[in-house]
């Protein structure tokens, strides 16, 4: 194999297993056991994202859990802003960003993506059952600490109803929302009508539509700078190249590897840093063969 071709170019970094929100379509990003009191530190990061960089790594996403329940994961950020020039993610629900969380992060080049389930008290609390004003409090933050931001939303059939609030808010905000299909273990692409209606309901927008056929995604931009993005899923439309274009390692508060959300979980905790970059090496190698997406 040759890793300069074909290489993992995202490390998704699960800083913790624990969340605060009890969000009814949550998968806890692939982890099993969400209960766990799980926590990645500082030290760790640097010695895997070290051996990451050695497979080609040109991005790193920091998520969760809840990664603002791991004190560590803002220092993670930081490090990462001041000794690499990759590309930086981080997911939140940002219930936890304080004035002190939001300056930090405004002086990184990170790119935040807020967790946006509902406009409003009652939307909101249905997904998530907790307060909307938590979720105004952080963006008004994000807005006067200057952080790069957007949102995400997922077409998730029991609360449907919220996407077009969801989709005005972002628009009139001047901010992108990302429109995620719902996944499960099975790959019931429950998503799909909704997506078909929700590009009708776009296309007759005053906006300027692109389609990314490589990397898979529609862009609707307004001229507010606000734009709505819907990303196809490779477990949906059976396109292993699209597979590779989103594929991640993802690397778990307990030290573990995976390779796909849906993928199984490989021990590190006591390898050696040479063999855990043989682990990349042939996650990368079951990826590319995916049977999840080839045979189905």
């Amino acid at each position: 194999m040759d890793m300069q071709e074909d290489r993992w170019k995202v490390l998704r970094v699960l800083t913790t297993n624990k969340c605060n929100y009890e969000c009814v379509y949550c998968h806890n990003e692939g982890q099993e056991h969400k209960g766990q009191d799980d926590m990645l530190t500082l030290e760790q990061f640097i010695k895997y994202y070290a051996i990451a960089l050695r497979a080609g790594v040109e991005e790193v996403r920091f998520s969760g859990g809840e990664p603002l329940l791991n004190n560590e994961t803002i220092e993670m950020i930081e490090w990462l802003d001041d000794n690499s020039e990759v590309e930086i993610g981080f997911a939140t629900n940002g219930s936890l960003v304080s004035n002190e969380i939001a300056r930090r992060l405004g002086n990184t080049r990170v790119m935040v993506t807020l967790h946006f389930p509902g406009v409003g008290r009652e939307k909101y609390f249905a997904v998530t059952k907790r307060r909307w004003d938590s979720f105004e409090k952080c963006v008004q933050l994000f807005d006067q600490y200057n952080v790069d931001y957007s949102f995400n939303y997922t077409l998730y059939p029991g609360t449907i109803d919220a996407v077009d609030e969801v989709v005005k808010y972002s628009i009139d905000k001047g901010k992108r929302v990302k429109l995620l299909p719902f996944l499960d273990g099975g790959f019931h692409n429950y998503s799909i009508n909704y997506i078909k209606e929700i590009i009708q309901r776009l296309n007759v927008m005053d906006a300027i539509l692109t389609y990314y056929e490589k990397e898979g995604f529609y862009l609707w931009t307004f001229k507010t700078g606000g734009a709505v993005k819907i990303i196809e899923s490779p477990c949906y439309s059976k396109n292993i190249n699209l597979c590779k274009e989103y594929g991640e390692i993802r690397l778990l508060p307990d030290l573990s590897l995976m390779n796909c959300i849906f993928g199984k979980r490989v021990p590190t905790e006591h390898k050696t840093e040479e063999e855990i970059f043989e682990i990349f090496k042939s996650m990368l190698s079951e990826m590319s063969a995916c049977e999840k997406i080839i045979v189905m």
